[in-house]
């Protein structure tokens, strides 16, 4: 019993983070739509809004990477603050449903200065992305939540 009452302070102490999954920090919005619903919607949103659309030599592809299928990889582009926004489509259990989420933020497009939201960004920012996020991209993508 002591002991583990000791790592749990230790944990604690030192940050230790206990959250499951690969993202354990994104934010994460459920959509009353199929991944591949989305991802056609996305898709078109960009070719509509090429501003977005990562420029190339930042070799970010939107898609599954290697053999992981879970995990569709979207990323965007704010030219105005050059920022590129990292996010990922995921089918619910129940197919007609989607998780979106927004993971992370790399200023520039020098790639290696990643910030997860609700992590390593200040309160302040944090808000700030996530409304961007909404405002930028959730919302004009006219799906349902």
């Amino acid at each position: 019993m002591k002991i583990s009452l000791l790592i749990v302070v230790v944990a604690v102490l030192y940050g230790c983070n206990f959250a499951p999954g690969s993202f354990p920090y994104a934010e994460e919005f459920e959509l009353n739509e199929s991944r591949q619903t989305l991802i056609n919607k996305v898709e078109n949103f960009k070719e509509d809004n090429p501003q977005y659309k990562v420029p190339i030599r930042a070799n970010l592809i939107d898609g599954y990477q290697g053999d992981n299928l879970m995990w569709f990889h979207v990323y965007f582009y704010y030219p105005d603050e050059d920022v590129i926004v990292k996010t990922w489509l995921r089918s619910k259990f129940d197919s007609s449903k989607t998780t979106f989420a927004l993971v992370g933020i790399n200023k520039g497009l020098v790639l290696g200065n990643w910030k997860e939201v609700n992590h390593n960004l200040d309160h302040s920012e944090n808000s700030r992305q996530i409304g961007l996020f909404k405002e930028r991209i959730l919302n004009r993508l006219q799906v349902e939540n």
